[in-house]
């Protein structure tokens, strides 16, 4: 595990995960690195997104052999053309936001 600029833990991942843009649009990608507050995740689309767009997400992870899902709202901080997006979230539920914590913690 590693700190960022920002001092919140911060750790590398490879999870699949689906973006909806509006209702209509699904975005596949795969989060490279996440803390409890953000991602960034590597995707390769050729849609029209811009910074602080708002977006629903839903990520597959594997916690003690259990497959789980995290899904909430997030919006768009950062844009990489041709590598990918940095989001950060602003709406869990609890259960995900726990489920993400252990994932980041390793607990």
């Amino acid at each position: 595990m590693s700190n960022n600029r920002r001092n919140t833990n911060r750790i590398q991942a490879n999870l699949p995960i689906e973006i909806y843009v509006d209702s209509q649009i699904t975005v596949q990608g795969t989060v490279k690195d996440i803390s409890t507050q953000s991602a960034f995740i590597a995707m390769k689309s050729s849609i029209f997104m811009q910074v602080n767009d708002e977006l629903k997400f839903s990520m597959k992870l594997s916690l003690n052999g259990n497959e789980e899902r995290i899904g909430g709202v997030a919006k768009i901080s950062r844009i990489s053309p041709g590598e990918g997006i940095a989001i950060y979230f602003t709406r869990m539920e609890p259960a995900a936001m726990a489920l993400l914590k252990r994932l980041v913690t390793g607990t």
